[in-house]
């Protein structure tokens, strides 16, 4: 297994922490829009054809702390309905990418319901995506912009 495969699974299994966590939620958020949209370490320009999905995520992500419930329910549900007709018909990278999305509605359902939540999935799911897009040496340097952002 390698360096950045290594950090993916201690993420998954609480050994690592999950660069989301911390902070208050509006922080957590804001977070999470860059995973999806940031120009140089987002999942939209670092996944192929994901540039347009990585936008709206990232846009949604920054009003989840600020919008109205029921709008939120409504677009997050779309938006992980899409995903998970899309991940079945997509490369690997792209999958993952998917998944991200579909765990970053999870996130968001268990803010709306003040059920305690840490990202790890949406980040592992996205970290994945980033190393079934790149080699070893560029995921990590990804992901390492992303811990530090």
């Amino acid at each position: 297994m390698s360096h950045v495969s290594d950090l993916v699974y201690q993420m998954a299994t609480p050994q690592v922490e999950s660069p989301a966590i911390g902070g208050c939620d509006a922080n957590c958020w804001a977070w999470f829009a860059d995973l999806y949209d940031h120009p140089q370490w987002g999942l939209a320009a670092t996944i192929p054809n994901f540039t347009e999905v990585g936008g709206t995520v990232g846009r949604l992500c920054r009003v989840t702390n600020t919008c109205e419930r029921e709008t939120l329910e409504v677009r997050w549900d779309a938006l992980s309905r899409l995903a998970a007709i899309r991940r079945t018909v997509c490369p690997t990278a792209e999958h993952h990418a998917w998944t991200a999305v579909i765990n970053s509605g999870l996130d968001a359902h268990d803010l709306l319901d003040d059920i305690e939540y840490d990202g790890t999935e949406t980040v592992t799911s996205a970290f994945s995506a980033i190393i079934a897009a790149h080699s070893d040496v560029d995921a990590e340097k990804f992901m390492a912009q992303a811990a530090e952002a």
